[in-house]
């Protein structure tokens, strides 16, 4: 355990500039992990401007520890799954500019010729 009676004046704002930022941070994503945790392990969110990705798994005794993507927009759910966090991102962005009502994620996915599929998964 670290003693932060002993700081300088430097170190106290450095200590308490990182801790005010990890309870901010705390603070946004309270929503998302109360609307997750009844259901969900969560491993990881991530925030990127409007979107917030988070990776989480199911919690059950069925053995399948399938990793999935559940996408926010502005720490609100945006009520879809994705495979990968590539596949995330682009939901995500399709969901921004054009409120999900195309398949632009689809035409992203096949213009970039890439496979959304987890490893393993044929």
């Amino acid at each position: 355990m670290r003693d932060f009676k002993n700081l300088n004046a430097f170190q106290e704002v450095q200590i308490n500039h990182i801790l005010d930022t990890n309870k901010e941070r705390d603070n946004r994503l309270r929503s998302i992990r109360q609307y997750l945790e009844k259901s969900y392990i969560i491993e990881e969110i991530t925030e990127m401007n409007d979107y917030q990705i988070a990776k989480i798994r199911r919690k059950s005794n069925s053995g399948i520890n399938e990793w999935l993507y559940s996408m926010f927009f502005n720490y609100n759910p945006i009520h879809e799954m994705a495979m990968t966090f590539d596949q995330a991102v682009l939901i995500c962005l399709s969901y921004k500019y054009n409120n999900r009502n195309t398949d632009a994620a689809l035409y992203l996915e096949r213009i970039l010729n890439a496979s959304f599929m987890p490893e393993g998964i044929e």
